[in-house]
């Protein structure tokens, strides 16, 4: 049967199958150090902070968007207002309740003039919703005002990342901004100032297992 994969929070990975009762499911094992499946630690008995269902979960297709160009990373907004897309040179937003003819809101190109490719690929919104970001194959990470679709801060340059942007996400309490690159680094941006507050991991990290300020 359909094996499940489920992570729990601190704790191991669980090996998930459909149990005799349908919609049920019963745990197999955690994953030990070397991969394989070991014996739950102390007890066969389901954990208090597993969730299980008994209902099926019906996924209905509500809108198809169309694009010129691979669509590298997608992105809800805190308030469910709008999906953003991460395509070549170009962030598309779009109003996540229109139908299926819907048009992008909003328009977020990267304007250098060059004609090199230059996929974006991550975008998330900042806490209140107002700012757009992206990470992109230029090595900059860039926030844009989403009422007026400019661009507010770019952060980048001697302190930036030295690869392509992968990963983005930004404080609930609005100040900072992380991104992780193929460098092997996460850096901490001040969204305000633009700083480069700390430099997690790299090279020179790797054998201390330590970041730098």
């Amino acid at each position: 049967g359909v094996r499940l994969a489920h992570r729990i929070w601190g704790g191991p990975v669980a090996l998930l199958q459909p149990a005799p009762h349908e919609g049920d499911l019963v745990p197999l094992g955690g994953l030990d150090a070397a991969g394989g499946v070991d014996k739950m630690p102390g007890t066969q008995e389901p954990q208090k902070d597993w969730s299980y269902t008994s209902e099926s979960m019906k996924v209905n297709l509500m809108h198809s968007l169309q694009h010129s160009s691979i669509v590298c990373c997608v992105k809800f907004s805190g308030d469910g207002r709008y999906v953003a897309a991460g395509c070549n040179r170009v962030a598309y937003l779009y109003d996540a309740a229109a139908g299926v003819a819907a048009q992008p809101v909003g328009q977020f190109t990267d304007q250098r003039p060059t004609e090199q490719d230059s996929y974006i690929r991550s975008v998330c919104f900042t806490a209140d919703n107002q700012s757009l970001i992206t990470g992109a194959e230029d090595k900059t990470v860039k926030v844009w005002d989403i009422a007026s679709g400019r661009i507010k801060h770019t952060y980048g340059g001697e302190t930036g990342h030295k690869l392509d942007i992968y990963s983005l996400d930004a404080s609930s309490d609005g100040r900072l901004i992380a991104s992780g690159s193929g460098d092997k680094t996460v850096k901490l941006w001040n969204i305000a100032g633009g700083d480069c507050l700390h430099t997690l991991g790299g090279e020179a990290a790797a054998g201390s297992g330590q970041g730098t300020g």
